[in-house]
């Protein structure tokens, strides 16, 4: 049935998840909200998704449209002078390792000197900004032992056909990931197993992409980094990225909506 756009209520929320850094190991406390999550037997991989519940009265799982590519920006200018290449180097290393879970698509455009606020998000001029900086220099909750902060905004619109029949839908369509400078360069450099400086993005990237937390403690997703942290996204993880990613099919957003910035 073709919709008829000429009725079209929208809007928007934004979602976050924090990572604190516990006796030397990241540990994440976050604001609640609705979940599905996978199989929860101990010996299968588990994974969390956003969900919200539409103005027709379906849930659907909160994603970015996977047929879009998604522009990024990262900031790196809290780092130390000689840790900078090294720093932006994994952030952009993160990007490729999401890409391949989930089949995004992202067009790195450089530095900036952008730090995203709850109140600047919406207005960013890419999709998605990664920003390692101090506490002063956002308003999301980081310092005082918060590791990183990492979530997305997203818009919900309304559409009526010709004959009056209501459709709803929803897409993710910003993302940010602020990270602690001082928290940041204290774990260990690079990827790997345990905290690391790459599982501290790879964690927060998943958030900005639409994972929450789970509770199996051998996925990357688990609240706290440990030790028994796995080398990057797990098997649980990477189910949860194909479900928000290429294969869970395009979404058709409404420009009216939201502006596309590729």
């Amino acid at each position: 049935m073709r919709l008829s756009l000429r009725r079209r209520l929208s809007r928007e929320g934004s979602r976050g998840r924090r990572l604190r850094l516990t006796a030397g190991l990241a540990a994440a406390a976050f604001a609640g909200s609705s979940g599905l999550a996978g199989p929860a037997a101990a010996a299968t991989p588990s994974y969390a998704l956003s969900t919200v519940k539409l103005a027709d009265g379906r849930r659907i799982v909160l994603r970015w449209n996977p047929c879009q590519v998604i522009t990024v920006r990262a900031n790196v200018a809290a780092v130390p002078l000689r840790q900078r290449t090294a720093v932006l180097a994994e952030i952009r290393t993160a990007l490729t390792r999401l890409s391949s879970a989930t089949g995004l698509r992202f067009s790195y455009k450089g530095t900036t000197r952008t730090v995203p606020r709850s109140s600047t998000v919406a207005r960013q001029d890419t999709e998605l900004v990664i920003a390692v900086t101090t506490p002063k220099g956002t308003d999301f909750a980081i310092g005082n032992g918060v590791l990183g902060y990492g979530g997305y905004r997203y818009w919900e619109w309304t559409t009526t056909s010709s004959t009056g029949t209501l459709r709803g839908g929803a897409a993710i369509a910003r993302g940010w990931v602020v990270l602690d400078s001082a928290g940041l360069m204290g774990v260990a450099p690079g990827f790997g197993a345990g905290a690391t400086r790459g599982n501290v993005v790879l964690h927060e990237l998943g958030h900005a992409v639409g994972l929450d937390h789970v509770q199996d403690r051998d996925q990357l997703l688990y609240p706290t980094l440990t030790p028994r942290a796995p080398n990057g996204y797990a098997a649980g993880d990477r189910t949860g990225l194909q479900k928000v990613g290429r294969s869970a099919g395009c979404l058709t957003v409404p420009r009216s909506v939201v502006t596309d910035l590729s």
